[in-house]
Order: C-alpha cells, then sequence, then structure tokens
C-alpha cells in the first residue's frame, strides 16, 4: 500500500482520544466489535471490492463512551490495538466514525476540514482513496463500517484527431474544492470560493480529478502543444453527488479553430459509481468509464491500437453496454476495425462476413465470432459519424460536414 500524505487544514477532535476500560456490575469488560467493508465500490484495484489485510483505519466512539483507536483489517473484521468498551449498564446508542486515508492512520475526529487544493495542488492520488465511516449501534451490537467515498470524481477522456498537437495540460475552473466533513453524519459543508486547477494525467489524453460534491457548472479548458486552447463548458448547473464517477468524453477535431474568448462547445456527463470511474490504483491502468470503443487501424495507421477512439452513449437500455453509442473516426482507405466493450474482446461488433463491407447509412454487424468491419470502395477519405445501436447490432455512418 503505497504511502500517502494527506493535507487538512484544519482537525477539529470532537471525541476523546483516552481510552476507557470500564467494566460492567459483573467486572467483565464489554468489548465493542468491528466489521469493515467497502460499499458499492472497488478499492485499490478495479476488481476487488473489500479492504485488504492490514490496511489502518482510525475509529472513534461518541458519547457516552468517548474513546478511539486504530483498528487493522483481518478479513471482514477489525482488530482494534486498544479495544473500545461499553459504557457500564450502557443504554443509549453510540455512534461510531472511521476514516481511512491509504497507509498514514487518520486522526481521531468525526468532523474536519478538508482542501482538495491544500497546499495550492491537487493530490488526485491521496484524494482518491480517502474513505469515511459512520454507524449508530446500540449496545452489545456488532459495528459494520461501510467505508464509502465522501467526494465526487471526474475523468476527462479526450480523442484527439490534431495532427502532431498533444494535449499538455487540461484545467478545471469553477468549482468548489474544500468543505467541512461530518464524517459522523455522513454530510458535508461546502465551502464558498469556487477556484480552477490542473486535473491529474492518468494516462496520454486521460485526466481525473476529485472535487467536492456540488451543484456547479464547470467549465474544462484543453491546452495543445501549440498553445491552443478548447474551452468545454457543461450547458447547465449540474449536481455531483457523493460516491459517484463522471466521465466527460470531448473531441479534438483537424481543422478546427479553438473558440474565441467567451466561446465554449457543450458537453455532457456520462455517470457511473465510483469504481465503474477507472481504477483506483493511481498510475496502474487507465481512467475510465465502462463503454464501447473502435479499435483498429484507423486513419491510414499501419498498427492497430485498442480503443483508439472511446464512444459516447447517447441513450441508454437495460444494461450498460446497451442502448446507442456514437463518435467521430478519421477514415483512410484500407483501415479495419471493430467495436469493443470495456476494454475486454467477451462482447465485441464486426461484420458479418468476409464480403459485407459497410458503406454510408445502416448496416448489420453480428456480435460473436465477427469479423473486421470494413468500408466498402465509395466511402472515401474523411471524417465520419459513427452510430451504433446495441439492439440488433446497427451501425449508421454518415460523412461528417468538411
Amino acid at each position: 500500500m503505497k504511502k500517502l500524505l494527506i493535507g487538512l487544514l484544519a482537525v477539529a477532535a470532537l471525541f476523546s482520544c483516552q481510552r476507557k476500560d470500564i467494566l460492567d456490575n459483573h467486572g467483565t469488560p464489554r468489548e465493542v466489535h468491528f466489521t469493515a467493508a467497502v460499499g458499492d465500490y472497488a478499492f485499490t484495484k478495479a476488481t476487488e471490492s473489500a479492504l485488504e489485510d492490514g490496511d489502518k483505519v482510525r475509529i472513534v466512539a461518541g458519547a457516552p463512551i468517548n474513546a478511539s483507536a486504530i483498528g487493522t483489517v483481518a478479513g471482514t473484521a477489525l482488530n482494534l490495538d486498544t479495544p473500545i468498551y461499553w459504557n457500564a449498564d450502557q443504554t443509549e446508542s453510540t455512534t461510531f466514525a472511521a476514516i481511512y486515508q491509504s497507509g498514514d492512520v487518520a486522526s481521531a475526529v468525526s468532523s474536519l476540514e478538508y482542501d482538495l487544493l491544500y497546499g495550492g495542488t491537487h493530490a488526485y492520488e491521496a484524494h482518491n482513496l480517502f474513505m469515511a465511516a459512520a454507524k449508530t449501534v446500540a449496545p452489545g451490537a456488532t459495528v459494520a463500517l461501510n467505508f464509502k467515498h465522501p467526494f465526487s470524481k471526474m475523468n476527462i477522456n479526450i480523442t484527439n484527431q490534431l495532427d502532431n498537437d498533444a494535449v499538455t495540460k487540461v484545467e478545471i475552473k469553477d468549482v468548489v474544492m474544500d468543505a467541512t466533513l461530518d464524517i459522523a453524519n455522513e454530510a458535508i459543508a461546502l465551502g464558498t470560493a469556487k477556484k480552477s486547477f490542473e486535473a491529474a494525467k492518468i494516462a496520454d489524453n486521460k485526466y481525473a480529478a476529485v472535487i467536492m460534491p456540488q451543484k456547479a457548472a464547470p467549465a474544462i479548458v484543453v491546452t495543445v502543444a501549440s498553445g491552443k486552447a478548447y474551452n468545454f463548458v457543461l450547458s447547465g448547473e449540474f449536481t455531483f453527488e457523493m460516491g459517484k464517477a463522471y466521465t466527460a468524453a470531448i473531441t479534438l477535431k483537424p481543422g478546427a479553430t479553438p473558440p474565441t474568448p467567451g466561446e465554449a462547445v457543450t458537453f455532457s456527463f456520462t455517470v457511473t459509481a465510483w469504481a465503474d470511474g477507472g481504477s483506483l490504483e493511481y498510475g496502474e491502468g487507465e481512467v475510465y468509464a465502462p463503454s464501447w470503443a473502435v479499435s483498429g487501424k484507423l486513419n491510414g495507421s499501419e498498427d492497430w491500437v485498442d480503443d483508439a477512439v472511446v464512444m459516447t452513449q447517447t441513450a441508454t437500455g437495460t444494461e450498460a453496454y446497451e442502448g446507442t453509442w456514437e463518435c467521430d473516426i478519421n477514415y483512410k482507405a484500407g483501415d479495419t476495425f471493430k467495436l469493443r466493450w470495456n476494454r475486454a474482446w467477451d462482447k465485441q461488433a464486426g461484420m458479418s462476413g468476409e464480403a459485407d463491407n459497410i458503406g454510408l447509412g445502416e448496416s448489420g454487424l453480428w456480435g460473436e465470432g465477427n469479423k473486421d468491419i470494413v468500408f466498402d470502395n465509395t466511402v472515401e477519405d474523411g471524417s465520419y459519424h459513427l452510430r451504433f445501436v446495441y439492439n440488433g447490432y446497427k451501425l449508421t455512418v454518415t460523412k461528417n460536414a468538411d
């Protein structure tokens, strides 16, 4: 587990850190027992759904116990270094709060000031792994702590169709990045100042950030090597919720000039659970929402590129992979490609036979044991829009205006 540092503006210890070894009337200590799980999220690696053995969390018990301890994960149990005990003859319930911050044991708090831009930078790695839990239980009950991410995650996936003009910086503007975290009540008191900052680069053309849950209309500014800046804005305010990942798929098109100051291109978010917003192990894998993508040899490339263009879902279905998916591609004669779901080849879409070359308009595809998609010789080089409807595996191809 990586050792991560989290900067706190101020830490308010609401509960006493003193251990209270209190016996009941029969002289037998009544120890509080704990379990730990991660609620509805993957953790550490995208395929896991539980805390790892040896992970440390800080637990605080509110009134009338008023105690704290460090717990070590052992399977689903939490073993405390110093036991916490119920008060003798206690009848009222107690609220327990816990914080996990990846390797560094948190301070004994149930409420704290938290700034996602502490020190002026965005420590995405640390914030991405921060989790908290709270539980109110009656005396004698096991305290089942269900850890959750209290923030919102924003992923930005860029399709860069510009020639030799790589993305160098992605900025997120006009979002609040500080708040008071009320761990015990699983609530956030949002700050008031809107900030702008650079998103973390996860992979080429893939950026991510953690923001406070809020209602906002953020802007995304993408700067490329030539110095041009492309502005993308939401059409209106959007509600970001705790524990959700929000993915924006934006495209930089060749031949297009950046909007003049004051102008911008609108975009939208695809919403998923936190874990479906990509791996939580920073620097390993890519941040993405599950999607259909175009894989193949495009724009005259001699090499096959997996997920060269990620598609955007424009209509939903019962399952995540259903509905309608769309994207633009640059095509040159001889290009071949397929569509595949969620960066794996167990669900894909391609041609039903070698002779079924696809022209403009709607064509049928076949989803199992398929062959590469090939345009027929009436399709000229250029930019094309793909519209894939999962039900029936229908692909519509239209030429974009020059």
